[in-house]
């Protein structure tokens, strides 16, 4: 990971395994990663990669599940999260850490109305009496796009859309200024227009308050332009991490290089095919020693299906745009052979 001075989060070492009657699903296998206040990092990766499980490991919201069996290291501004009982990690939600859930429709309690959803959040964490809730309430549903909010106030989950379910998911997540987001594909259900408002929103919030986001997404391109540092996962570990420049223009995991090639690129002709990953993602129930990816890589030897690499700082010249520099400084990648031709990975 890319050293940090004074990190806001540390994520170290993190295992987050199921008992299921196929077997034991190592769905986070040892990850760690930090983030500064006012950075945004990505987390990409095929869905089943883990991704999800991470950050709501890092919540503390898998800890309580009877299959659920969970190691490593939490540490916020300071404090080991792991180290708190439940009751005392809940002064932490939605004040200082707060998260947008994948899927907006069940994130909403469906017997509350939006008002009592942000009203009751407003009241009890910011400590605002009624009426300036309500008013508050107004405002923060029009910073994310809801057309006539004080109408939508009285609406239940069920008579709203998706999209605007999770417009109102991200005003629940930003009513109390937190230090930190969690956004799991916070734009999903969103259009392009909305999607572009609300992530400017963010990063608004972001240059004015120094909030830190863990952002996972699958769409690459708004890694490109909103996070700067990255990182990939692949069968519950990081496959690669860098800053954004380095990944996209000289990544170094065959995985990363094969997501990059299978974006779409507006400088391909009409019709052109889109590449793809073949194979299928690892079953994490039979997952033992060795690179996960190796099943699916041209480069695999025997040496890769035998022993899981490291995560390694990448060491070298690296041509980035018209002149050279030494890499480092936070490029890992976990690869037996890493990739090591010159040719970009992508182009931004």
């Amino acid at each position: 990971m890319s050293p940090v001075s004074t990190p806001l989060l540390e994520v170290d070492d993190l295992r987050t395994t199921f008992r299921t009657p196929r077997g034991r699903v190592r769905a986070v296998d040892g990850v760690s990663l930090q983030l500064a206040p006012g950075e945004t990092l990505g987390i990409v990766g095929e869905s089943g990669s883990g991704k999800s499980v991470l950050v709501r490991t890092v919540m503390g919201l898998i800890d309580a599940l009877p299959t659920a069996e969970v190691s490593g290291r939490v540490t916020f501004d300071g404090v080991d999260l792991r180290g708190l009982a439940a009751h005392e990690r809940r002064a932490f939600w939605g004040t200082r850490i707060a998260m947008v859930f994948q899927d907006p429709t069940t994130s909403l309690n469906p017997v509350k109305t939006v008002k009592r959803h942000l009203v009751e959040h407003l009241r009890l964490h910011r400590k605002l009496n009624r009426k300036d809730a309500v008013a508050e309430a107004v405002e923060l549903l029009g910073q994310v796009g809801i057309p006539d909010p004080r109408r939508v106030l009285d609406r239940y989950a069920h008579e709203l859309s998706g999209g605007q379910c999770q417009r109102i998911c991200i005003a629940l997540a930003l009513a109390c200024r937190p230090q930190l987001l969690i956004a799991d594909e916070p734009t999903t259900a969103l259009d392009v227009t909305v999607q572009q408002q609300i992530l400017e929103l963010l990063d608004g919030i972001t240059a004015d308050t120094g909030m830190a986001t863990l952002f996972i997404t699958h769409d690459l391109a708004l890694v490109n332009r909103h996070c700067e540092r990255v990182v990939v996962m692949y069968g519950g570990r990081v496959a690669e991490t860098a800053d954004v420049r380095t990944l996209y223009r000289g990544s170094r995991h065959p995985y990363t290089r094969a997501l990059l090639r299978s974006a779409p690129r507006l400088d391909q002709p009409p019709h052109t095919r889109l590449a793809t990953i073949e194979g299928r993602p690892p079953d994490l129930t039979t997952l033992g020693d060795g690179c996960a990816f190796a099943p699916r890589c041209g480069h695999a030897t025997e040496v890769c299906r035998a022993t899981t690499p490291a995560l390694d700082e990448v060491t070298g010249a690296d041509v980035l745009g018209a002149g050279a520099r030494q890499v480092g400084d936070g490029h890992r990648v976990a690869c037996h052979h890493p990739v090591t031709d010159d040719a970009p990975a992508a182009t931004r």
